[in-house]
């Protein structure tokens, strides 16, 4: 290597590029691009967009302070204060004993509830699993006394929006036209709750996290993987999912463990950023080889899948995650994916394409649907007609506003369906909650100030969240419950991983 550096021609390359960098650095193409670049930071640091996401509101500044949160708080832990009285009493009993043992691996305990929920057939699930497994849970967390103090959730560490949500989710049922699906619907909505408190307040080290993260990774492939067995012993094309007369070519849709090739499309867009996050940033080369797997494995799975609105919804989220990564490399992320179209199966180009065709059924039962969601609003603009499908399904009946052969499922549209549920409030929050989300994520990863698998995780969390919310505009993933549950825990992650950046920039270890 030294005779190398000696030698005549490294020394003719090395003083050739040296005296190329000192031309353009006194050149006008480098004073071009420096003013430029001087240009486009003054106009960033000086954007409502910059302001919005480095400044935090009023009401964010006092929610930990204020009396609703307070009281909110005091309300969840009812049990954790019984718990603690009765803590002197107790604390010698096998049975108390058992309980906070137990405490210290809850993240451990729900890594295995996010592979139960990717990972068991659709026929042998029931929605009571999961939302049993919260409870005990949630009882677990609240009976164990950590070192003789007392422990609490921390409401604190969600936003105010999310917390607005959950209650006008809860109202909704007040409302509702049909109470007792509405309660039904509930115990799937408290589900989701507290697994957002529990994994915000639990999971205290990025290890932690990052186990979350590898579980849901193994799930992931098990799931892919039966994708692939679907479509190697043939999937019978489904003519409800599949308009024959525009795609002519379609061959069956597969759908994993889930009933739907949509629903699982959508979780494939919500766990692959993760992937290539755990792939960039992981010092493992077990778990950067599970990454490896997990994405050649669940993309292909996402293309058999024909589902338009997951791939609109992942091309959102890659690019969004690219751009936070790797701002500079974006040209050439887009070029890259202009050029791979041409090499894309006829059978996805025209699938692609019929997104634009005005008679794809497809696309066409949709609009008589949009237009009952609208009509129905117009009458329940506030208070909406009840939490969940089913009473929706009651209202539309009764309205009159559907006119279609097509039988009505739900609304096809997350907001239109939250707004015909919970009311204008319930929607607002919805979307209030989802921006903080993605703002303070944003916020995390260009202050840069915590480690890069915590940014590379939220980054991986604000683009699967957008890529979710691009693909609900079309569709209406919460239908399924299951699916529902790995959208909120998904955010819930987000959450966590904000949270822990925010501990790390006070001093803290994570």
């Amino acid at each position: 290597m030294k005779q190398a550096r000696e030698s005549l021609c490294w020394r003719g390359i090395r003083g050739t590029g040296l005296w190329i960098g000192r031309r353009y650095q006194s050149g006008c193409v480098a004073a071009f691009f420096r003013w430029l670049g001087g240009w486009i930071n003054a106009i960033w640091r000086g954007s409502a967009i910059r302001r919005a996401i480095v400044h935090n509101g009023a009401v964010a500044r006092s929610w930990e302070s204020s009396i609703f949160c307070r009281i909110l708080t005091e309300i969840v832990n009812f049990v954790s204060s019984i718990a603690y009285v009765l803590y002197p009493v107790l604390r010698g009993s096998v049975v108390w004993k058992f309980f906070c043992a137990l405490d210290r691996q809850l993240y451990v305990l729900i890594s295995w509830v996010i592979l139960a929920l990717l990972v068991v057939p659709n026929d042998n699930w029931n929605n009571t699993y999961s939302f049993a497994a919260v409870l005990i849970f949630w009882f677990i967390a609240s009976v164990a006394v950590r070192k003789d103090q007392r422990f609490r959730f921390k409401l604190s560490e969600l936003t105010p929006w999310t917390v607005a949500f959950a209650f006008f989710v809860c109202l909704s049922c007040v409302f509702s036209v049909s109470r007792s699906d509405s309660v039904r619907y509930l115990c799937f909505h408290m589900t989701c709750m507290l697994l957002v408190i529990l994994c915000v307040t639990v999971i205290e080290k990025t290890r932690q996290l990052v186990r979350l993260d590898i579980f849901a990774m193994f799930g992931l492939i098990a799931a892919s993987g039966c994708a692939w067995y679907q479509k190697i012993t043939g999937v019978e094309v489904d003519e409800m999912m599949v308009d024959l007369t525009v795609n002519q070519d379609t061959p069956g849709r597969v759908f994993s463990f889930f009933e739907n090739p949509n629903a699982f499309g959508i979780v494939i867009v919500m766990l692959l950023p993760i992937a290539l996050a755990l792939l960039i940033r992981s010092k493992s080369f077990w778990v950067r080889l599970l990454a490896v797997v997990a994405i050649l494995s669940s993309f292909p799975a996402l293309m058999m899948t024909y589902s338009r609105g997951a791939w609109v919804g992942l091309a959102v989220a890659l690019v969004l995650f690219f751009i936070i990564q790797w701002p500079k490399l974006t040209p050439l992320l887009i070029l890259l994916c202009l050029l791979a179209l041409p090499a894309m199966p006829d059978t996805i180009l025209h699938r692609v394409f019929s997104m634009l065709n005005s008679t794809d059924s497809s696309v066409n039962s949709r609009i008589p649907v949009y237009k009952a969601m609208l009509g129905l609003i117009r009458e329940h603009p506030i208070t909406g007609v009840g939490l969940g499908s089913d009473a929706v399904r009651s209202a539309i009946a009764s309205s009159g506003h559907y006119h279609s052969t097509t039988l009505f499922v739900h609304g096809h549209d997350i907001y239109l369906q939250i707004w015909a549920e919970t009311g204008i409030f319930g929607l607002i929050t919805f979307l209030g909650a989802m921006f903080t989300a993605i703002r303070d994520g944003m916020r995390v990863i260009v202050c840069r100030k915590a480690q890069p698998m915590l940014r590379s995780l939220t980054a991986a969390g604000v683009s699967g969240l957008a890529g979710t919310l691009v693909f609900s505009i079309a569709d209406y993933p919460w239908s399924y419950p299951r699916v529902m549950t790995i959208f909120w825990l998904m955010f819930a992650m987000l959450l966590t991983a904000i949270r822990l950046a925010k501990r790390e920039a006070d001093g803290e270890e994570v």
